[in-house]
């Protein structure tokens, strides 16, 4: 996958809640784990995860803080999509969920 199909994967530049949103899903996926169980991780409701995922709000810094200390995923990737500063494996399947058919 070459510099510019990442870029508009990532969506980067783009700061919008919609696109916060994109990356948000794409990390959660990452993880593996459940709205409800990172909701348990940083003690929120899973309803404010349901909210940033959707889009109707950015994503908190209590869950980018827990998203790159537990998984890797920076935030300059979540809010802006820069994907440069991630580690090789995490980018990499970042990018395979993000190009995946949803």
């Amino acid at each position: 996958m070459d510099s510019t199909e990442k870029k508009r994967l990532a969506m980067t530049g783009d700061m919008s809640r919609a696109a916060c949103a994109t990356r948000l899903r794409a990390a959660i996926t990452l993880t593996g784990m459940t709205q409800t169980e990172i909701a348990t991780q940083i003690n929120r409701k899973a309803s404010s995860i349901t909210n940033q995922i959707k889009g109707d709000q950015f994503p908190s810094r209590e869950l980018m803080n827990y998203l790159y200390e537990e998984h890797r995923v920076d935030f300059n990737f979540m809010m802006a999509g820069s994907h440069n500063q991630l580690p090789g494996d995490v980018a990499e399947k970042l990018f395979e969920i993000l190009a995946s058919p949803t």
